[in-house]
């Protein structure tokens, strides 16, 4: 059901920003991005709490305190989303030259408030073990939302692509709350700060943790708006995120889904067989990545005029150095698993707040002169901090990791710089790239790079039926 979203996101790539165009496509990427970056601050780790606590309220055979747990969370979001919607709506008016339109005012502050009531039902059903109707939200988030922003830009303009987000996240909030509404009560609704506290502090790492990493993936498209104020440059750059995030969050996926594996490892006590998965974790990961670099190289500049549309030829260069950033990516990604068997959350957390840092900094000087590729220059650059704060912390792991996976990017580098000159059109292109891949997987398996027993393991470790 997770994978089912990736079709859905490539025809909304392909078929709105040609659509809405440029200009206008950036205000829409712009209003997005803020209803995200908001949405993070209000989560409050509500899906890592439910994680732990309705299983042990299950365990009591305590219907009544899930009830009790659904309602009084609920309700304290209600009034905590009433406060913060109040207080956005005074800064963001006060502000909105300088970050929102005015026209996106309203439809903003209602898609907050219903996301985050349909964020507390998914945490409740997450909690229960409901895995179907947990895995099927981002298909069908992606699946309407191309629906509705494709009819409602048709007839209403922009402020109907705007109103699309109020209409998607009322049909999920509804399909969520009504599976959820026998373990709401009205009795419970009033919020208790004494019965949430400590349930917050359990989730505050972990809300923490993604909270930064929603502000890291997020931000460029209001840094752009802040210190340029181009909507194409928006446009540009929120093209090149959303291939690079869906990039990484296939590697991410294949990376955490081994966590349990180094969890049962490491209590075992054999840390000596979670360096050789981490090993072989980063550097078949760095594969892949140099796949995906090359693929985008060979043939990104042809396909994306027409695919999407000559006016976005310019996310060529903002994708190529996005995509770079896929590399170290891999050892931030290492990290997190890591942190999750190793229970050291603030590890993790620390990592992401020199990313954070370090691309704020770095875009202070970048996107004002170079738009949407100075914003994927400081996207880049942070993702290399990022990793190198996390090779600092568990230097045991991923100095293991750096010989074969420094093998695998050279011989990519050195196989693909002859591709990439004497590329040319779409025929010749794809040819360079069948070859690149051949022979760049030739080499790997003559040098030993590649492992058919590891790949086993790999794919056997993935099922959770390692040994």
């Amino acid at each position: 059901l997770r994978i089912a979203q990736y079709p859905f996101m490539a025809l909304f790539a392909f078929l709105v920003p040609r659509m809405l165009g440029p200009e206008i496509y950036g205000r829409y990427a712009l209003f997005v991005s803020v209803v995200g970056l908001t949405a993070s601050f209000l989560d409050l780790g509500i899906t890592e709490i439910s994680a732990r606590r309705i299983p042990e309220l299950q365990a009591e055979g305590s219907h009544e305190g899930i009830i009790t747990y659904y309602s009084r969370m609920l309700g304290f979001k209600l009034t905590l989303d009433v406060a913060v919607v109040a207080l956005a709506a005074m800064v963001l008016f006060f502000l909105r030259p300088l970050s929102v339109p005015r026209q996106m005012l309203v439809p903003l502050l209602i898609v907050i408030v219903i996301s985050d009531v349909s964020a507390a039902a998914y945490g409740l059903m997450f909690g229960l073990n409901n895995v179907s109707l947990c895995s099927a939200r981002d298909p069908l988030r992606r699946a309407i939302s191309l629906v509705t922003v494709i009819v409602g830009y048709s007839w209403f303009g922009l402020l109907g692509a705007l109103y699309s987000a109020v209409i998607v996240e009322t049909l999920l909030a509804g399909l969520y709350v009504g599976f959820t509404r026998r373990w709401l009560s009205a009795r419970w609704l009033a919020p208790q700060w004494r019965y949430v506290a400590p349930l917050l502090r359990y989730g505050a790492l972990f809300y923490l943790s993604w909270g930064i990493t929603n502000v890291w993936q997020r931000l460029g498209n209001s840094l752009i708006g802040l210190l340029q104020g181009d909507f194409r440059q928006i446009a540009l750059f929120d093209l090149s995120n959303q291939i690079f995030l869906t990039a990484i969050g296939f590697t991410s996926f294949l990376i955490t889904a081994l966590a349990p594996v180094f969890t049962r490892l490491r209590l075992d006590g054999k840390d000596g067989k979670v360096v050789d998965w981490s090993r072989r974790i980063v550097t078949y990961n760095l594969m892949l990545c140099a796949a995906g670099a090359a693929a985008w190289l060979l043939l990104g500049d042809t396909l994306v005029p027409w695919l999407i549309g000559p006016q976005y030829r310019g996310i060529y260069g903002s994708v190529a150095l996005l995509l770079c950033g896929a590399f170290p990516m891999a050892i931030v990604q290492l990290g997190l698993a890591l942190a999750m068997a190793y229970a050291q959350p603030i590890r993790y957390l620390t990592s992401l707040c020199i990313a954070v840092v370090t691309f704020i900094v770095a875009s202070l000087p970048l996107i004002p002169r170079f738009g949407a590729l100075g914003c994927a220059a400081a996207t880049l650059i942070s993702c290399i901090c990022c990793a190198v704060a996390v090779g600092i912390q568990y230097p045991r792991f991923v100095a293991h990791s750096l010989g074969p996976g420094l093998r695998a990017i050279i011989v990519a580098g050195v196989l693909l710089l002859p591709c990439w000159i004497y590329r040319g059109g779409g025929l010749r292109s794809c040819l360079l790239l069948v070859a690149f891949l051949i022979i760049y997987s030739s080499v790997l398996l003559l040098t030993r790079v590649i492992d058919r027993e590891e790949l086993r393991q790999a794919w056997a470790a993935l099922r959770h039926r390692a040994d």
